[in-house]
């Protein structure tokens, strides 16, 4: 949960509606139940999640079922993975999940890239975007705080 006065915080009363929107242009119905599901050729297929975490730490454990319900909210149907520590750290390097619900702590300076970059060490997902490098190198060497925001609102937006 991103707190809406941070100032890397984009605003957008919207985002409910919006992603309403975008499951429903990815091909995502919804079934009399509420799910969403995707037609086939191999018949409906539910949209459905897995949301591994520690299972060791007991508020990480109650913020991913907070996750799985707000996100069945939006028809999506999502299950919880209590993991024990190495096989969680099993699953986050071989990239065995859908979702991960993990924790890290950022420099004062603002840099991302072992979590966002390319290469970076803890970018378990894989995300990948040369534009996402530069922004963030340019985060790492800004000496401006405002010019570090504007840099993090556009990591955010792309």
């Amino acid at each position: 949960m991103v707190n809406p006065s941070a100032h890397f915080a984009i605003k957008n009363e919207t985002a409910d509606e919006d992603l309403k929107i975008k499951l429903d242009s990815l091909g995502y119905a919804t079934d009399e139940s509420g799910t969403r599901f995707k037609k086939t050729s191999d018949g409906n297929k539910k949209l459905i999640f897995d949301i591994i975490v520690n299972s060791d730490n007991h508020s990480k454990v109650i913020a991913a079922e907070y996750l799985a319900n707000l996100l069945s909210s939006y028809g999506i149907n999502t299950v919880v993975k209590e993991l024990e520590y190495t096989v969680y750290i099993d699953a986050l390097s071989s990239g065995s999940f859908d979702l991960a619900l993990c924790e890290t702590s950022i420099s004062p300076n603002n840099d991302y890239t072992f979590l966002l970059g390319s290469e970076g060490s803890m970018n378990f997902g894989g995300y990948s975007s040369e534009k996402a490098d530069s922004l963030l190198a340019s985060v790492s060497t800004a000496s401006d705080k405002e010019k570090r925001v504007e840099y993090l609102k556009n990591i955010q937006s792309l």
